[in-house]
């Protein structure tokens, strides 16, 4: 049994002599390029420059005097706002704003700036007119609203920035930014990279078109029309007055039904239809994770379709993870369809619609910066988990 024992401990020796070799032997030897799975950085994603599609942003800011300040501020926000520990604030950057910022002008608005534009967008699309950032020149200086776009926000993103100009500390908040449709254009060749030039890997691509010239209709020989789209809510007869969202797959695509719906409602001032066959704009939400999923929606675009052929002023849209997969393939085989949109352009479909009210096709599809969900979504129970 002794003998055992020693048997069994020179085992262990030996395994732990060759792990440390193999260790060392393993730290002298060349490290193996580590390959980029996805962007950190949701800007890195985008297939054009940043400064070519973010025109602005709407921002708040806390003013303070010394680096040591914004850091102790920075440091309560995260936390969720007041340290007494009782209760989270729903709004933690507006009261840090009202108890901490030393501008006045901003203060009782819980630190609101309003809209700032992007010099380098106008600089790079040569529009000059008029004064940038007149409106805001008095809260945030020149300096520090060139730093906020040099770092590329996101609608959410707090930045810590300094003004060399007066000397103080703001803390920004980007509530949301002002996107550009970035009309013909397609990632599917321009394939971004990290800093040292390689490619990311599992990148997501699409395509961006508007198709102006519709041609008629198989079968029935009818152009295509659409219902004119309105934000003061028109009533006149060829406007769009009710839409109806049928929604298939993951909870997720629940939630984007949500904020759809509350862009369609709260915008566009349209009603729900209980059904597909009495809405004016016919949205249908889809999802590839179940069996067949793309045939699927081709067999429930057929009743809308036959709405659209008899010569019904009816705006078809297929949006979600089936249209991001599909793109312009699914306008190709049903071209009865006017928007196909992925889920990063769902707080956008108000725009894109009002291209399809003046006939157009539009195919969204390509790579983009989400803003911050500002539309209200319309939920359909009282409890959600999102």
């Amino acid at each position: 049994r002794f003998g055992t024992m020693m048997s069994l401990w020179a085992r262990v020796a030996l395994v732990l002599s060759a792990a440390t070799t193999v260790g060392s032997f393993s730290a002298e030897a060349p490290a193996a390029k580590a390959k980029a799975w996805f962007p950190v950085r949701p800007a890195d994603a985008l297939p054009t420059d940043y400064d070519s599609v973010v025109r602005g942003a709407f921002v708040r800011h806390v003013v303070v005097e010394t680096e040591e300040m914004a850091d102790l501020g920075l440091q309560t926000y995260l936390k969720g706002g007041s340290d007494s520990g009782v209760e989270k604030s729903p709004d933690p950057f507006g009261e840090l704003a009202r108890d901490l910022s030393a501008c006045e002008k901003s203060r009782e608005e819980r630190g609101k700036v309003g809209w700032v534009d992007n010099p380098s967008y106008h600089r790079a699309s040569g529009d000059g007119g008029g004064v940038l950032n007149e409106a805001v020149v008095g809260l945030l200086p020149a300096d520090v609203i060139s730093d906020i776009f040099a770092s590329r926000p996101k609608g959410g993103d707090v930045l810590k920035l300094s003004s060399a100009k007066t000397g103080l500390y703001h803390l920004v908040r980007v509530d949301d930014i002002q996107i550009d449709y970035q009309q013909d254009s397609s990632s599917m060749s321009k394939r971004p990279q990290t800093q040292d030039g390689s490619s990311f890997f599992n990148q997501a691509t699409g395509t961006n078109k508007v198709i102006t010239s519709r041609a008629k209709l198989k079968g029935s020989g009818v152009l295509p029309v659409s219902p004119k789209i309105s934000l003061d809510g028109s009533t006149s007869d060829d406007a769009a007055k009710t839409y109806h969202i049928a929604t298939t797959g993951c909870q997720m695509n629940v939630a984007d039904s949500e904020r759809l719906a509350g862009v369609l409602e709260n915008n566009l001032k349209l009603e729900a239809a209980d059904a597909l066959s009495n809405a004016d704009v016919v949205v249908l939400n889809t999802c590839t994770i179940r069996e067949h999923a793309a045939q699927k929606v081709y067999d429930a675009l057929g009743p809308v379709a036959a709405r659209k052929r008899r010569g019904d002023r009816v705006a078809i849209v297929v949006a979600g993870c089936v249209a991001q997969q599909e793109g312009e393939k699914l306008l190709r085989r049903v071209p009865e369809v006017d928007l196909v949109m992925g889920p990063q352009y769902t707080g956008r479909i108000g725009d894109l619609l009002e291209g399809v009210s003046r006939g157009h096709q539009i195919v969204a599809t390509d790579p983009s910066l989400i803003t911050e969900d500002l539309s209200r979504p319309v939920r359909d129970h009282a409890t959600r988990a999102w």
